[in-house]
């Protein structure tokens, strides 16, 4: 026979369990609470329970709102690097252009292969990281050519200058579609420490108003959401999704006023869709996000969501796994 002791429900935080995968959810309850106790201010009691509960509900919507707000940040980053990228098809073919009137690729001891030893592969396919560090690498190689061969020194040179032009711009491109990723993460995490402490001050503040009610507590429940509290639906998810694979995010029936958040986290491109069954393959409606954008969509451009329910996500890709977080707003 166990002799563990059961958990008293009444000793168990609700406020907790219903902001488990919903940074919303705790928005939506302190909110809530909050107005309740605006409303009832004039009791000396009540005053201080909102003079302590205040900073945490502020505390609460200063970070949601920059949770959201990041997102538009990051996109533009990664929009700006997306087609800072996609220049680099027609610069490479100028590039290679040039680097054959220097060195035709029949001249003996082929110093044109030194230039472009793999072609144009590595600039055109691959882990976005990697088609930065080609282009570097040309620079090196032009600069190692040049010293090798003075005679073509200033022609390849030129053509190193060139080169770096771009990669300067592409990898500044880079680094902001980065940096926005880094702080995404830590507003993320500001967002959950924020939850997380909102949830603790209404329990505590849940005490109070026990001990202020204790003959009459049908009156509690009118301070508090309880409609969130009872229903407590997820609403944040993330995921790593493997190569070529289809995965269900979540059964909903959403609002056509619904907006959902995307963050694509990984290198690859995912697209997103809405489903009337589980594991449904990819329709004609979806929305394509791109690695590194942060996005926020109508639920109607996912699909029909009046008779769709299902959140799906494919990884087209066919070597690389991709990752998202996705927010229902």
């Amino acid at each position: 026979m166990s002799n563990t002791t059961p958990a008293w429900t009444i000793a168990s935080n609700i406020f907790l369990t219903a902001i488990k995968g919903s940074y919303i959810n705790a928005q939506k309850m302190s909110n809530f609470f909050m107005s309740k106790l605006n409303a009832n201010a004039s009791d000396p009691d009540i005053l201080l329970i909102k003079t302590d509960m205040l900073p945490f509900d502020t505390a609460m919507n200063t970070s949601y709102t920059s949770f959201i707000a990041q997102g538009g940040i990051q996109n533009g980053a990664s929009e700006t690097f997306a087609a800072k990228l996609a220049e680099i098809t027609a610069n490479v073919d100028q590039w290679d252009s040039a680097a054959k009137l220097i060195y035709p690729p029949a001249t003996a001891g082929g110093p044109y292969m030194t230039l472009f030893p793999n072609g144009h592969s590595p600039y055109q396919t691959g882990a976005q990281i990697n088609r930065l560090n080609a282009v570097s690498a040309l620079m090196l190689a032009l600069t190692t050519a040049a010293t090798a061969d003075p005679a073509n020194a200033t022609a390849l040179l030129a053509l190193k200058t060139t080169v770096n032009s771009y990669y300067v711009d592409l990898k500044k491109a880079f680094d902001e579609k980065n940096d926005g990723k880094n702080i995404s993460s830590i507003q993320s995490d500001a967002c959950f420490d924020a939850s997380v402490a909102v949830a603790e001050q209404m329990y505590i503040s849940l005490a109070k108003l026990m001990i202020k009610f204790y003959k009459t507590p049908e009156v509690i429940g009118g301070y508090f959401d309880e409609a969130t509290i009872r229903k407590h639906t997820q609403t944040d998810f993330s995921h790593i999704i493997k190569h070529g694979q289809t995965y269900t995010i979540a059964h909903r029936t959403l609002a056509a006023t619904a907006q959902i958040r995307i963050n694509n986290t990984g290198p690859v491109l995912l697209r997103f869709y809405l489903a009337n069954v589980k594991d449904a393959a990819i329709g004609t409606a979806f929305v394509e996000v791109a690695s590194g954008a942060n996005t926020t969509y109508t639920v109607a451009q996912l699909g029909d969501f009046a008779n769709n329910h299902f959140i799906m996500v494919v990884n087209p890709d066919t070597l690389q796994s991709g990752s998202f977080a996705l927010n229902l707003l």
